[in-house]
């Protein structure tokens, strides 16, 4: 006779990773009754000398559970990711888990390597970032402000897309509620801080943001708004999450000495 297969949870193609350097780290998302189950993944994890840092939690209609992502660093314990993966699996509400071999310093939905949405990446200081793309506006003007909101709009694109598909898989709508979610991927990513967020019925709204990592490099003596790679991101996930155009228009900004950055938003046209 052979063993029933064993559930495999939802897959969460989503912008997630998390960065500790120097400690073991394992990617891992399962599927829960209850959201008292994650607990007792932290719980369980602990036992075994483990740490866990619960990333994303989504209601699943499907089986009117819960969906989550998390990482467990295992830097301090005998115990590999899958000995703990068999123990949890074995736990009563935890109907699919997974969990990624570990890797040193960061861990993401591929282990080994920082994957954003299916796209390969490179972390890299954000003060190296943020002062080449000053330079680039400094030497080439408008036609590098243009390059860097395309090449932003180009990513945003590319991260936004994996959204619809998986919220169609579930059963649910494109809600403002997951749209504020998303823009939290600014923060999750290092690239601003999201101080306040509005988004109406239309997906319309603004976003206040600080410690913007393109607005940072010019210290307050910019001429005008310069986040140019941010903005075209916001417009690009957005017209790829709502199958039409954004645009995106920035009349706060850091850079040139407002007290924060604002993104106002709005379906084009």
């Amino acid at each position: 006779m052979q063993p029933a297969p064993q559930p495999r949870p939802l897959h969460l193609a989503l912008p997630l990773m998390y960065v500790a350097p120097n400690r073991l780290l394992a990617f891992g998302h399962a599927e829960v009754a209850s959201l008292d189950r994650f607990e007792e993944i932290r719980r369980v994890a602990e036992s075994h000398g483990a740490k866990t840092l619960l990333q994303y939690v989504i209601a699943n209609p499907r089986n009117h559970g819960f969906t989550g992502t998390f990482v467990i660093d295992l830097s301090s314990t005998p115990v590999d990711a899958q000995q703990l993966a068999r123990d949890l699996r074995a736990r009563p509400g935890i109907t699919a888990l997974q969990i990624s071999a570990a890797s040193c310093g960061v861990t993401a939905v591929e282990p080994g390597r920082l994957d954003v949405a299916g796209t390969p990446v490179i972390a890299i200081a954000r003060d190296f970032i943020g002062s080449t793309h000053r330079r680039l506006v400094e030497s080439f003007g408008h036609q590098a402000e243009l390059s860097l909101y395309q090449a932003g709009e180009e990513a945003g694109r590319q991260a936004g897309a994996a959204v619809p598909p998986l919220v169609r898989q579930l059963g649910c709508d494109l809600t403002p509620q997951l749209i504020r979610e998303r823009f939290h991927d600014l923060q999750v990513f290092g690239w601003a801080t999201v101080v306040s967020l509005r988004v109406d019925d239309r997906f319309a709204g603004d976003a206040l943001l600080a410690d913007d990592f393109e607005a940072g490099a010019w210290r307050g003596q910019a001429r005008a708004s310069e986040c140019h790679w941010i903005r075209g991101f916001i417009a690009g996930a957005l017209s790829s999450l709502e199958g039409h155009p954004f645009e995106v228009t920035e009349p706060e900004c850091q850079a040139k000495g407002d007290t924060y950055c604002r993104m106002v938003f709005r379906p084009s046209a």
